[in-house]
């Protein structure tokens, strides 16, 4: 790889003050204290530590995902130093070039001067949960509180784990405090098995890196209903012999009420009936899908003296044999 002399190495391992074997937990860890010690929110109008801020962005981009940092430990850092190109970070009259949050030596490395850097950062920040409802909340909508982690910098030790020489016993030595933060999700009416559902700005990260919180919904089994695709539904009717050979008016459950239907005389086990927009909300409409109505008839186990005698005089008098065809090749 060809890399212009005039741009300067960055020995990223040094600016999260960690070593070059350092695990993927060791790098998050010193990102995180890092980041909330020289965040511009805490360093304010101070130039040179916003600086800092951007290089300690740029070391964990680089060390925390596993291609880039294959590649950046290729480097020939010795005869590169040896060169006389030698890291200087801080520089007060550094270019301002919107386009690039990052260094040249950065860009040049991974070949990114044209993406933007800063959303892939805010990407990187994002927090990704599985949020599992019932069908009667994908039905009706709700709101749910997402707990998610916050890091909230140390105010005894003013986020450097020490104090003079002793480690700071309220962070143990962390520089911050991981707290759980509530996040009410509203979840509207209608969201189906997969959805996505972005909260803004509630992800890691502060200022112009703030990710967001992205919610992806999974619908719980239910007791009665099946869902067959994004809006309609099916359910199982339990009937006896009795009622399918004579007919029967019933009441099925919805998932917002109770609707009256008749099942005909004569149905069959698996017979499937439509009741009309009595399913899910269609996606970006105000239509609903229909509920299915799948009958299963029901042979009883145990019988009374009386319907055993009923029945026997029933097969006596049976004119239908479903077993008419059944030898017939």
């Amino acid at each position: 790889m060809y890399i212009n002399s005039n741009i300067k190495f960055k020995n990223y391992y040094k600016t999260l003050g960690i070593d070059k074997n350092a695990s993927d937990y060791a790098v998050k860890k010193a990102f995180r204290k890092l980041a909330i010690q020289y965040h511009p929110d805490i360093t304010k109008n101070n130039k040179l530590l916003e600086r800092k801020f951007k290089d300690i962005c740029e070391a964990y981009e680089v060390l925390s995902d596993k291609d880039k940092r294959q590649k950046y430990d290729k480097l020939n850092v010795h005869n590169w130093e040896k060169r006389g190109i030698t890291a200087n970070l801080y520089e007060e009259n550094i270019p301002k070039k919107e386009l690039n949050f990052f260094s040249d030596f950065f860009n040049t490395l991974f070949d990114s001067v044209k993406d933007s850097t800063v959303n892939r950062l805010k990407k990187a920040n994002d927090i990704h949960r599985t949020i599992s409802i019932s069908l009667e909340e994908s039905f009706s909508g709700t709101t749910k509180d997402i707990f998610i982690e916050k890091d909230e910098k140390c105010k005894q030790c003013k986020g450097e784990g020490k104090i003079e020489e002793n480690t700071c016993n309220k962070c143990k030595g962390q520089g911050f405090f991981t707290e759980l933060e509530p996040i009410p999700a509203k979840i509207p009416k209608g969201v189906s098995e997969g959805t996505k559902l972005y909260i803004k700005s509630k992800g890691l990260g502060n200022g112009n890196l703030k990710g967001h919180l992205i919610l992806t919904i999974k619908i719980k089994k239910h007791k009665m209903f099946e869902v067959l695709n994004e809006h309609d539904i099916l359910c199982e009717l339990p009937i006896t012999i009795t009622e399918a050979v004579l007919g029967l008016d019933v009441e099925i459950p919805t998932l917002s009420s109770y609707v009256k239907m008749k099942i005909p005389p004569g149905t069959q086990s698996e017979q499937t009936f439509r009741i009309k927009e009595k399913g899910l909300l269609k996606a970006n409409s105000n239509f609903y899908g229909d509920l299915f109505v799948k009958t299963k008839i029901i042979v009883p186990k145990l019988i009374s003296d009386k319907e055993r005698e009923l029945y026997k005089e029933l097969s006596t008098i049976e004119t239908t044999n479903p077993r008419e065809n059944f030898y017939k090749i």
